[in-house]
């Protein structure tokens, strides 16, 4: 098992992310934007079951599923098997908070999606974001650039690791300040509003 250095961010997430004032502007601007519907369709969809609208939900923070991933994705096959593993995993399950088996399922979904469906590791993570996004984080370039963070398997053991009491104090912060000016922001879970946080911060510098 890796050691918790191993599995740490090069740079903490809570100076990536930037001041509570910008990383609030950041979420207000992001659910503005196109890329905000992959937040705020959330609720159009099935929890337990990927759809199409998921598909267009990931495509709209940039780059599309490839048709052949979508084909299967939408396939009976397809459909049963992602059903039967997000089944298993609660929707208010949080990353940080200890549950028999959520993240292992999340882990079984990602292998399941890499293999059968085809997806990177980008894609792979953003689709299970967008259906449990209180539990699983999206795992890009952009973001590990910005965390200097490798490409492995430890990308949710890391966010994990960070998420303590100080970084999820500043992200209630944000949350709160958004809020004032769009009222979804509330609903928006830690990981959602680091990531847009962190992304925002990394193109401005």
């Amino acid at each position: 098992m890796a050691s918790e250095s191993a599995i740490a961010f090069g740079k903490s997430p809570k100076k990536a992310m930037g001041s509570v004032t910008a990383a609030a502007d950041a979420v207000v601007d992001h659910l503005a934007s196109p890329g905000g519907g992959f937040d705020t369709l959330r609720d159009r969809t099935d929890p337990n079951q990927i759809e199409a609208i998921d598909l267009v939900r990931v495509s709209l923070l940039g780059k599309a599923i490839d048709p052949w991933s979508c084909l299967w994705l939408l396939s009976d096959d397809g459909r049963w098997l992602t059903a039967e593993t997000l089944a298993r995993v609660p929707t208010d399950v949080r990353l940080g908070v200890p549950h028999l088996n959520a993240a292992f399922r999340c882990g079984d979904l990602l292998t399941l999606l890499r293999d059968s469906a085809g997806l990177g590791q980008a894609q792979a993570t953003r689709l299970i974001a967008a259906k449990r996004p209180l539990l699983c984080a999206i795992d890009d370039k952009g973001i590990r650039h910005a965390l200097e963070a490798p490409r492995d398997k430890n990308c949710w053991r890391r966010w994990k690791s960070a998420l303590d009491g100080d970084l999820l104090a500043k992200v209630e912060k944000v949350r709160t300040l958004a809020a004032e000016d769009d009222p979804f922001a509330a609903e928006l879970s830690s990981l959602r509003i680091l990531d847009i946080a962190i992304r925002a911060k990394a193109s401005r510098s």
